[in-house]
């Protein structure tokens, strides 16, 4: 939130400047401006002087890339959360092998791009397309300014001191592209929004994330075998009740199909952990 107020800010800075220079802010008189195009109107620091370090205005160029890159890093820190409690909930309804850092038989590793390939193919594109849609939208500008005569233009300064701007550095703005990163940003906000509310089915198991101790306790089956980590398993009801409380953990596919195990039945209590 605090990274669009920001974008807001300056996108509502930029087109009052434009609109104080006299340019109409229709989609023509802005597209005419060009995409990432170097333009006298568009200049981020209007009196340029020629003393301005290129460091500086490299920095102010490179500040929204900095942000943008921690913003992803939160942002897909949360859609890989959402992907692995999906995969997890699939255990109930599917056979599928553990998802681990370091996979031994059938198991599965950990997904390289922090999502499933589609999903992650998608994003890591647009997450480009969003560093490359910012790098046109503010840049770094080298000008030289002549007069009419095509003499150099100088600069008076305090104490008519004289100074030769054959070379002025600056940062320049792109309006179209400032819009189209807009909208793609918006476009991964909004996908994460719609993550956000989606419900697992009913009969899914309790979301677990990450915390290895809820994985290790749904990994204990009643009736298990020393191999069954790294093959296929399911999720579902096992072992019977005690003290009418069932017990619910991944079993291997082998019991599923024997009738050792099932999902879950309603109207009864069910618990993860067992007396060992």
């Amino acid at each position: 939130m605090f990274c669009f107020c920001l974008i807001a800010f300056f996108g509502a800075w930029g087109f009052i400047h434009l609109k104080s220079r006299g340019v109409g802010l229709d989609a023509s008189s802005l597209w005419k401006i060009g995409f990432g195009e170097v333009n006298q109107n568009t200049m981020i620091v209007p009196d340029s002087l020629p003393n301005n370090e290129i460091i500086t205005m490299a920095i102010v160029a490179n500040l929204p890339q900095v942000f943008l890159a921690l913003v992803y890093l939160l942002y897909m820190g949360i859609m890989t959360s959402m992907f692995l409690a999906a995969d997890w909930a699939n255990f109930a309804f599917k056979a599928q092998t553990l998802m681990v850092s370091s996979p031994t038989g059938k198991q599965r590793g950990t997904w390289l791009l922090g999502a499933p390939l589609g999903w992650g193919v998608a994003l890591l594109t647009l997450q480009t397309l969003l560093h490359w849609f910012v790098s046109q939208s503010i840049f770094v500008v080298k000008m030289q300014v002549y007069n009419k005569d095509g003499t150099p233009r100088v600069w008076t300064k305090a104490l008519d001191e004289y100074v030769d701007l054959t070379q002025i550095t600056n940062c320049g703005y792109s309006p179209i592209p400032i819009i189209v990163s807009t909208i793609t940003a918006g476009i991964l906000l909004l996908s994460s929004i719609i993550f956000l509310f989606r419900r697992f089915p009913a009969g899914a198991p309790p979301v677990v994330g990450t915390c290895s101790a809820a994985i290790s306790a749904s990994c204990h089956p009643v009736n298990g075998y020393e191999g069954m980590v790294g093959a296929d398993l399911r999720w579902g009801a096992n072992g019977g009740f005690a003290d009418g409380v069932g017990h619910c953990s991944l079993v291997s596919v082998e019991a599923w199909n024997m009738g050792q195990a099932g999902p879950p039945a309603d109207g009864f209590h069910y618990s993860g952990l067992r007396e060992r």
